[in-house]
């Protein structure tokens, strides 16, 4: 898309992000990340995507794959998350806790 619209749909994203499904909002970010630039990186939108997806990620309501593909957005666009949220997508992509709990792998 046009750089114009890819702002369009980051703006839209941002408006409402908890009506984003995991997947949604994960692809959203790493869309971004894949046709965006610097300046979209450190809009507002893009930040408060980020910190949605950190959010969940800290509650392991995004998987593993989505993790990563935030974590890569923001390398990609030279985004450096706030450290709550770089520990939990970090926390979330190599599945810290998750043995200790017994649960799933989320992958």
């Amino acid at each position: 898309p046009n750089p114009r619209a890819l702002g369009m749909i980051l703006d839209r994203a941002a408006q409402e992000p908890g009506k984003l499904d995991p997947t949604a909002l994960t692809h959203t970010l790493w869309a971004i990340g894949v046709k965006g630039t610097e300046m979209d990186g450190n809009s507002g939108a893009f930040q408060t995507l980020l910190a949605e997806a950190a959010r969940r990620a800290s509650t392991k309501k995004i998987g593993r794959t989505g993790a990563a593909g935030v974590v890569w957005a923001c390398g990609r666009l030279r985004v450096t998350p706030r450290p709550g949220e770089s520990d939990a997508l970090l926390g979330r992509l190599l599945g810290e806790g998750v043995a200790e709990s017994g649960g799933k792998d989320g992958t």
